[in-house]
């Protein structure tokens, strides 16, 4: 087979997917479908917020405990204290923004 009588078939493919999606899910919005999805995402949203937290945690317990045992300086340890607040401080600046626009 030619590649581009490949081409212009998984053109076909992909805009009938395209067109088959859309009319699928026209309907679905116009019958108040998405307010289970905005809840869905909310819930995937906190459940990923808390999993940050939890490895922002473990990345500050573990340098702490590196250097209770002397294998890198306290320094160090505030480093990685100024890295998880800057990664807050942009999810909460995201999040801002995101409502100020809303």
């Amino acid at each position: 087979m030619k590649l581009n009588t490949i081409v212009k078939k998984s053109t076909l493919t992909v805009t009938a997917a395209t067109m088959l999606l859309l009319i699928l899910t026209g309907s679905a919005v116009a019958a108040g479908g998405l307010d289970p999805l905005i809840n869905e995402t909310e819930k995937a949203k906190d459940k990923l917020y808390q999993f940050l937290g939890v490895a922002a945690f473990v990345y500050l317990m573990y340098n702490v405990i590196m250097a209770k045992i002397g294998k890198q300086d306290w320094s160090d340890v505030f480093m990685a204290l100024a890295k998880v607040a800057g990664a807050g401080g942009i999810l909460a600046a995201g999040t801002f923004a995101w409502g100020m626009f809303a």
